[in-house]
């Protein structure tokens, strides 16, 4: 074990592991496509001149990434994890040391030779922050500046008109005028309003430097200029991503409308039955990260009246307006035409699709082993979040230091943060521990039916017109808050010069009307109007959507800022404390040299008993929420007597419901590959494992075809072996019962260009959508709207995303149809089925018991079509996998082998820790609602005690 070093002994400028109790060999990480930085007018000049030119670091951890794709499935050795993954350690050896920065005194900048990672240290920390804000300029600065203005909802103004349909959406979901963004950096503590104040400094003072005029990405010499950043600037970019992977819910008007088609076509019983098999929100086989029951959003108990019923979609308000200018040359911060103007065209259109496209919000992964299930009898960790490929990179890693001084708490923290947060290391690791998390999806969105109202009427409810901004809340008509935001759009980038007055610096204007409800739970934003039929009446509605931290978007910085202090964050009790300070929904993992911890995080309300979770409830009043769901009804857990947990974005923990968005917590999910290899793993070591067996059971899971892996075995039993088959059905299924056989593995381990069992594979990717449609075509047909399970749409669970504007980006069977499959075939099958379906589907819409031939006849049919439609390039359907990094920068990257696989991974196993307290202090969790809440003392004093009787348990 290497002994930490303290603070107190020198250690020469790169402050090598100062304060840092991890071992080298044993903190690691990895970050494809790598940390990266701004791309310059030189670098650019020279990819012209050397077509496979590089900048530094864009691209140097993309290979070690991709070289774990190749390994045989969970066969890793100790040697190979060292190399395909790089050191997280605090500072930097002094030989290493690839340069130091001073941007000002106080501030010193530390970039090792290696990877090109900042270390940071502050005399203080303000110096800290300033250092963090000067390397995201270094680093991201045109990315920041796509992120504040996608999140702010003004794209446009940066790229051009292109960017207006991004931006009218984002001001569905948001639309904050400037004194509601400033307002909300106002409700932080001053220390937080401080540390954006740095953050900001930090960033203008790279762009303000004369000495940095060569630094400057090349795109501002095309774009508009970059224009100081602001703390506001930060709230935007944090509201950004948290909408993007920090929510769940907000499909309550598609689900009504496909209630409403199958209560028409079946009636109102087999109407919900049918729903209800399809939705599993809270099925007793569904996979679960912790054992312990945590009931919430239980199902069966609505009241009818609080549905509302809407009779067809509702329109868009039409709040967005684009008035376009004449034509003129963009204008440039450089005379320099260093980007051609086609290429400038083509950046802004790849930006618009990058950013449209979004972080698919399902897509992290996490094992962590603990302590009696480790060879070391540590405990274990391969933690990754998945925010899809981009270039550069959407991560950033920073390594960040300050000491603590009688007025501000210290700063020990290394790790990843999304551009423009990076206020805040976001998951990382700390002195003695780390931590990551995973997208879950709890439901923190609704949509609501307002009805509207006429102030000007004796009755307000009658003679409404369908256009009203008045709304009927508790018995009173109020009229809509209404705000209106412009923002001038420059011309396209690539426009000729002299095309139009080049006086004009913007050349058109984009305009956003946002109406909003506001209740006394929140304030719901109007989506659109539709009616709603009562009495043989069609009354006008309007359908809104309400957002738990609509107007809170950095109160949850309290809890990061608390994982980033050695002083208030120092075990797992104070870690899940401080968990509970997050309002997005998400599952916080962490792991010290003693134990594991889990907390899903995130403001839930706690709904009125009587409305349904899963359809449209009527706004006005009667049904509003109750609060906020309590910190300690949250799923959590220290040490559980499992022994090991894992998180694929699957349910949190037994009868904790689903939100009316996911309709994939069924008995298959994806963390059970992950399951599967930790047992694989423990059944080789006698029950225990290493790190190296937690990453090859991370590894395995990452090249597995799971619905193969989980769904061929019972294709291959209903469709048996009697003849007839015909030749072609016959060597189809000899090479699907091939590729299963040897694991259902998606590789090109030897390089030839196309997979190993390519056949199988391609006649499987063309069976199973057939196989969806043979089998639920007569049920769920596409006038059902947005339902889920549409068929209309492409099966979610497919190896490749083709919904995300054409990038593959790397996240794969994520529920969708496979559960389905997997309990009918069951049934079929006679299995047993703890929750079966309440009709056979596979057999047609007459299917019944014992409906075997028939469902043999629909999957023959669908293998049939298969053979004849199935990729027989090979190589194209490799290809075709590969990850593609999206663009938000200029430069491309070459794409990587198809993986499953978070975008970057922390490999983690604590074997020493500071000095712990005879009593450790106890750490209360925060209420985050006014419902009642139980008394916390209990919660804390047994996870405490959990922790100490396992410690002994272990000596």
């Amino acid at each position: 074990m290497v002994a930490p070093v303290s603070v107190g002994r020198s250690q020469g400028i790169g402050q090598y592991r100062v304060n840092d109790y991890g071992t080298p060999e044993l903190v690691r990480n990895i970050m494809p496509a790598g940390q990266g930085a701004n791309v310059t007018v030189a670098q650019t000049a020279q990819e012209q001149l050397q077509p496979d030119y590089l900048p530094p670091h864009l691209h140097d951890q993309a290979p070690l990434y991709d070289a774990a794709t190749l390994l045989p499935p969970g066969q890793v050795s100790d040697s190979q994890l060292q190399q395909l993954t790089k050191e997280e350690s605090f500072g930097v050896a002094d030989d290493q040391i690839a340069s130091v920065e001073t941007p000002r005194p106080g501030v010193t900048i530390i970039r090792d030779k290696a990877w090109g990672v900042p270390h940071i240290f502050g005399a203080s920390r303000e110096d800290a922050k300033f250092g963090a804000g000067y390397v995201t300029a270094e680093d991201r600065l045109f990315q920041i500046d796509v992120l504040r203005h996608a999140g702010r909802g003004n794209l446009a103004s940066l790229i051009g008109s292109s960017g207006f349909a991004s931006d009218c959406t984002t001001h569905y979901g948001t639309g904050y005028d400037p004194a509601e963004e400033a307002r909300q950096v106002a409700q932080l503590p001053a220390i937080g309003q401080e540390d954006l104040r740095s953050f900001s400094a930090g960033v203008n003072a790279f762009v303000h430097d004369p000495g940095n005029a060569n630094r400057m990405p090349v795109e501002y010499t095309v774009f508009p200029p970059f224009a100081d950043w602001s703390p506001e600037d930060t709230l935007v970019v944090a509201g950004l991503i948290g909408a993007n992977l920090g929510f769940g819910g907000g499909s309550e008007a598609s689900n009504t409308l496909a209630f409403e088609q199958l209560t028409r076509t079946y009636g109102a019983a087999a109407a919900r039955r049918i729903f209800d098999d399809f939705h599993a929100a809270d099925d007793p086989e569904s996979p679960t990260t912790i054992d312990a029951p945590f009931p919430y959003e239980a199902r069966g108990h609505a009241d009818p009246a609080s549905v509302a019923l809407i009779d067809k979609p509702a329109a868009d308000p039409g709040g967005c307006t684009h008035t376009p200018g004449p034509s003129g040359a963009a204008p440039a911060s450089s005379g320099q035409a260093a980007m051609p103007r086609a290429r400038a065209a083509r950046h802004a259109l790849d930006i618009v699709s990058a950013v449209r496209s979004g972080f698919p919000h399902h897509m992290s992964n996490a094992l962590v082993v603990g302590a009696d299930r480790s060879v070391d009898g540590h405990p274990l960790a391969v933690f990754g979040s998945q925010a899809a490929y981009w270039s550069p990179e959407i991560y950033m890693e920073m390594d960040v230091h300050a000491p603590a001084t009688a007025d501000t708490p210290g700063w020990d923290a290394r790790g990843f943060q999304f551009p423009g947060t990076g206020v805040l290391v976001e998951i990382g690791r700390g002195q003695d521990f780390a931590w990551s998390a995973t997208s879950a999806g709890g439901d923190n969105v609704d949509q609501r039916v307002e009805r509207l109202c006429n102030p000007n009427s004796a009755n307000p409810l009658q003679n409404v017109d369908t256009g009203s901004t008045h709304y009927w809340y508790k018995g009173r008509c109020l009229p809509m808050v209404e705000k209106t935001l412009s923002y001038p759009v420059p011309p396209s980038p690539g426009s000729p010069p002299g095309s139009g007055p080049s006086s004009l610096p913007f050349v058109g204007v984009e305009t956003f009307k946002v109406e909003r409800a506001v209740h006394d739970d929140g304030i719901a934003v109007i989506q659109g109007r539709t009616t709603v039929t009562s009495n043989g009446v069609a009354v006008p509605v309007a359908v809104s959507s309400q957002r738990t931290n609509f107007l809170r978007e950095l109160d949850q910085a309290v809890g990061f800022d608390q994982w980033n202090t050695p002083s208030a964050v120092h075990d797992a009790a104070s870690f899940i404390a401080a968990a509970a300070h997050i309002d997005d929904t998400f599952n916080w993992l962490y792991v010290d040299d003693h134990d594991i911890a889990y907390y899903q995080s995130g403001l839930l309300p706690a709904r009125n008993p009587g409305a349904d979770p899963d359809l449209l409830t009527w706004g006005t009043g009667e049904w509003d929420w109750q609060g906020m769901l309590p910190a300690d009804q949250h799923p959590h857990a220290i040490n559980p007597a499992r022994g090991w947990m894992t998180s694929w974005n699957n349910r949190p923990a037994p009868h904790f419901g689903a939100a009316d968005s996911n309709w994939n917590y069924g008995p298959l999910y994806r963390n059970q590959m992950l399951d599967q290899g930790l047992r694989h793993a423990f059944a080789a070591g006698g029950g225990k494992t290493t790190l190296t067996g937690v990453f090859a059971a991370m590894q395995a899971a990452s090249v597995e075809d799971f619905r193969a892996r989980q769904l061929l075995g019972y294709i291959f039993d209903v469709i048996g072996d009697p003849a007839p088959l015909s030749p072609a059905e016959q060597s189809a299924l000899a090479a699907l019962r091939s590729w299963h056989a040897d694991g259902d593995n998606r590789q090109d381990r030897s390089k030839s260009g196309a997979y190993a069992h390519a056949d199988a594979i391609s006649i499987f990717d063309s069976f199973y959508p057939h196989a969806i449609h043979t089998i639920y075509g007569g049920w769920l047909t596409s006038n059902l709207g947005g339902f889920p399970k549409t068929l209309d749409n492409p099966p979610n669970d497919a190896h490749r995303y083709g919904s995300y504007s054409g990038y593959n980006v790397g996240s794969a069977f994520d529920g969708g149809w496979m559960d389905a499959i997997d309990k009918d075939l069951r049934q079929v099958l006679g299995r047993p089925v703890t929750l079966p379906h309440s009709h056979l589907y596979c057999g047609g819409a007459e299917a019944t018991e014992g409906s075997l031939p028939g469902c043999r006849t629909v999957l023959l049919a669908a293998l049939d079509t298969a053979i004849q439609d199935h990729q027989t390039d090979y190589r194209k359907l490799t290809a075709d996998d590969r990850l593609d990094y999206r663009p938000l920068g200029l430069q491309a990257l070459p794409t990587s082998p198809w993986t499953n696989r978070p975008t970057q991974q922390q490999v983690v196993e604590f074997t020493s820790h500071r000095p712990r307290a005879q009593a450790a202090a106890v750490a209360t969790l925060p209420n985050t609602g006014a419902a009642p809440t139980p008394a916390l003392l209990p919660l804390v004093a047994l996870l405490l005690l959990t922790r100490v009787v396992r410690r002994r348990q272990r000596r």
